[in-house]
């Protein structure tokens, strides 16, 4: 019984703190990289992880914004879905790891965020699908599209 409960126990933290080793999503291959573990979670990160180039298991964190001495450092735990709305990240976050995200965007008007996510990621879909049929004009302009958005949002964008 007792092991049970810390079998139990031991995948919970597992589950819950493991990270893909390889960023093939075809094997289910997971880590616990015990320093990335305690990164927090923000929508808007200054910091996130990838693979080493030497060795595909090893992981490093890198800033990707200039972070201030004393600052946090956080990273985006779903990264992999781009621009989702507030209860799109909300429901992730909480059937994932069991809680409610406070960051500053997640703590905005989410009605003007939800509404900018979504145009960008119809401007985001919309820049292959004009490439696949050849309309490079189409494309080109809702790449530069996409990219004052971006460029003109207050920091604080999901990318």
């Amino acid at each position: 019984m007792y092991i049970d409960i810390c079998r139990k126990k031991a995948m919970r933290v597992f589950g819950t703190n493991c990270i893909a080793v390889d960023d093939d999503k075809a094997k289910y291959d997971a880590a616990l990289y015990a320093t990335i573990a305690r990164i927090n979670h923000s929508c808007s990160p200054n910091a996130e992880w990838s693979f080493m180039e030497t060795v595909r298991e090893d992981k490093e964190v890198r800033a990707i914004k200039k972070i201030k001495k004393g600052e946090e450092v956080v990273a985006d735990y779903i990264a992999d879905d781009d621009f989702l709305t507030y209860l799109e990240r909300k429901k992730i976050l909480s059937m994932k790891w069991n809680f409610e995200c406070a960051c500053s965007i997640c703590t905005s008007d989410h009605a003007t965020d939800d509404a900018m996510q979504r145009k960008l990621k119809k401007l985001h879909n919309d820049i292959p699908y004009y490439a696949r049929k050849f309309e490079l004009k189409s494309a080109i302009n809702a790449a530069l599209e996409k990219c004052r958005i971006l460029e003109n949002w207050n920091g604080s964008i999901l990318v």
